[in-house]
């Protein structure tokens, strides 16, 4: 299953078909004018939903998965002052379990409108077969 966050779906340069942002509740969807570096497909990234968000996605509940999550920091940057590296952190949950926590897009990026991608592997579906994923990120300001 890929899913892109934008409102059409979207043909990779592998020839993979991703379908627009679906299975979701909560944030926003917005789509970006800036180039997104170091990836081969920088018009995967042109869309974008932030905020509080869940996914849940239905799967066969007899089987493991593996979730592949796409990061690109386009809030702080050159364009937007203040911000920098620990600015923005975020915690990645997927069906209660904590995937990664304090996530600094910009630093492990190296910098605004890089791609970054976090691959999580042996994800277990809820008992009636989903997988649901949460980006949390609590407030705009640095923590320790």
């Amino acid at each position: 299953i890929r899913i892109a966050a934008r409102e059409e779906p979207y043909t990779d340069s592998a020839g993979h078909v991703w379908t627009s942002d679906r299975f979701f509740f909560g944030g926003r969807l917005v789509k970006r004018i800036e180039a997104i570096q170091r990836t081969v497909d920088p018009e995967l990234h042109r869309g974008e939903r932030f905020g509080r968000l869940t996914y849940t996605i239905p799967v066969p509940p007899d089987s493991t998965y593996t979730a592949v999550f796409y990061f690109a920091e386009t809030w702080f940057g050159s364009r937007q002052g203040g911000g920098g590296a620990g600015s923005r952190l975020f915690d990645i949950l997927c069906n209660g379990v904590l995937l990664e926590r304090n996530l600094d897009v910009l630093r492990e990026a190296g910098g605004p409108f890089r791609a970054i991608r976090r691959t999580c592997r042996g994800l277990r579906p809820a008992p009636k077969g989903s997988l649901v994923s949460h980006r949390w990120h609590p407030d705009a300001t640095t923590r320790s």
